[in-house]
């Protein structure tokens, strides 16, 4: 008998997802939609707005980690761009990384990366654009040799970034390079 409050409590805790309740995503959501976060709307960002944010909490209680669809900032038309913009090649789909705050906003939050191994580049001009490729040594393997992820850009500033889904070796990123026709510059320090 003694049993059944915990395994109540466990149950009532996966159904209102400890960490982060449901209500907390949809307000979470709803700030998003309505630019009422700290810092991801920051000229630097270039974002203009969030359509259809989805936030799930993380295992750090009271942060989420959030996806929805961007409206960039008009690009200039006389000069180079020097933050995100509505380029052909512009990211169709962001991943925001949210926490708690204190002042105005109850969150802020922050623009990320696809997780390793996203697709993303999903449009005509996304996989038509140049692009160029970058491995960084960040561990060994058993026998010494350096490991890391291959991280692909579009070639023009602010396009999105796509990350392998497994580390591999400098060969093996030069393999894959080479195969793509893609510059592969290497950064190990």
């Amino acid at each position: 008998m003694k049993r059944v409050p915990v395994v109540l409590l466990v149950v009532v805790c996966l159904l209102a997802a400890c960490g982060g309740s449901a209500s907390s995503a949809s307000k979470l959501e709803s700030a998003i939609g309505s630019k009422q976060v700290a810092d991801l709307f920051a000229a630097k960002t270039g974002l203009d707005a969030v359509a259809a944010p989805v936030c799930e909490p993380t295992t750090l209680p009271g942060n989420y980690t959030c996806t929805g669809k961007p409206t960039w900032v008009v690009c200039p038309k006389d000069a180079s761009p020097t933050t995100p913009c509505a380029s052909p090649t512009a990211p169709t789909k962001i991943w925001i990384a949210c926490y708690p705050a204190t002042g105005t906003y109850k969150f802020s939050c922050q623009r990320g990366e696809a997780p390793p191994g996203t697709k993303v580049f999903v449009t005509p001009a996304q996989r038509a654009a140049k692009k160029s490729a970058e491995w960084k040594c960040l561990a060994h393997t058993i026998d010494g040799a350096d490991i890391g992820p291959l991280t692909l850009t579009t070639a023009e500033s602010f396009g999105p970034v796509e990350t392998q889904q497994n580390y591999i070796t400098r060969p093996e990123a030069e393999a894959l390079a080479s195969g793509l026709h893609v510059p592969l510059a290497i950064a190990c320090g």
